[in-house]
């Protein structure tokens, strides 16, 4: 059967949507859930399901599958506030830097000038003219500005994830500003690789650095898992978290060194195809969420720690004074 005529002015909907940043998915969603009884209403926030620990130096880590599955959300509950009261916005205030500490709520963008310049070359991706034998490359250059701004949703992520203002729990080894200033380095590198897509002129070093991008965000997170444990006083747990990430950090390496080699060798035997460029930077922001989504549900499990250790510290200096 001969193969269908594509239009000529054909993109992919989903690509060309992410051009607006208003038209990016919401991840996580306040949702409001009405009640027949009288009261205060409530929010149902999801939460990641923290597992319980048996505090045993001997624990072993959990088997994990190479499967790179969601994980199951929960959902707490937290009491709605009213806005216009001074104490109850204090409290909002709070909750919702307790939230992004944990990774619950989508985080601002905190690349706006970046994100605009990668919308500009999407649409004019999108809007330019291509005959049959140009599609595939317009579509690569779209696909490819689409995972350069999910790269900068994830910077925005491990940024938002240094708001620990309101827990009182230590002070960490690095500072927001000096997290701040270690993400902001990659940025530069996301818009380049959307650049160069919308120049069609994508090279290997241009996909080889995007790697190495998102390389340095999962380090950058690691670190601030790693900043957030140490302040653990239960030894065994400490150890068994870092147990955790360490296995997690070996294969999300292993996984990225996997496809560099994958790119280097097709390179230099083909050279640079847009399928294997489309393919590079969709499996390396696969990978690079799924392990931060690990990262953040590990750091996430360790601030809970924290938080009933401080609690139980606060009841018994009450106690005390009574």
């Amino acid at each position: 059967m001969a193969a269908l005529p594509l239009c000529a002015s054909w993109f992919p909907p989903a690509a060309v949507a992410v051009a607006s940043h208003s038209a990016r998915p919401t991840g996580r969603v306040m949702r409001v859930r009405s009640l027949c009884r009288r009261g205060p209403t409530q929010l149902a926030l999801p939460v990641r399901q923290a597992r319980a620990r048996d505090h045993l130096p001997g624990r072993e880590p959990e088997p994990e599958s190479d499967d790179d599955e969601p994980d199951m959300e929960a959902s707490i509950e937290a009491p709605f506030v009213d806005t216009d009261d001074a104490e109850d916005e204090e409290l909002r205030k709070k909750y919702g830097e307790f939230c992004a500490s944990m990774g619950l709520r989508e985080a601002p963008d905190m690349f706006p000038i970046e994100r605009e310049e990668i919308s500009n070359y999407l649409m004019r991706i999108a809007s330019s003219r291509a005959n049959d034998l140009d599609v595939n490359k317009k579509v690569m250059a779209l696909i490819v500005c689409a995972e350069a701004q999910k790269a900068l949703d994830l910077a925005s992520r491990i940024m938002d994830l240094m708001n620990m203002a309101s827990l009182d729990l230590g002070t960490p080894v690095f500072s927001q500003d000096t997290i701040n200033k270690m993400v902001r380095t990659y940025a530069p590198i996301f818009v380049n690789v959307a650049k160069d897509a919308y120049s069609k002129t994508v090279e290997i070093d241009t996909v080889l650095s995007f790697l190495d991008a998102l390389r340095g965000l999962g380090a950058i997170c690691h670190i601030l898992v790693q900043d957030t444990v140490a302040m653990l006083k239960d030894a065994p747990l400490e150890k068994s978290i870092n147990s955790i990430t360490g296995t997690h950090s070996f294969k999300f390496e292993k996984r990225l060194n996997n496809l560099k080699e994958e790119i280097m060798a097709s390179a230099d035997a083909t050279g640079i195809k847009h399928t294997l460029v489309m393919d590079m930077l969709f499996d390396g922001m696969k990978h690079t969420q799924s392990y931060i989504d690990k990262l953040i549900h590990e750091r996430g499990e360790a601030l809970y720690y924290l938080s009933l250790a401080q609690a139980a510290s606060t009841y018994e200096a009450l106690r005390k004074n009574c």
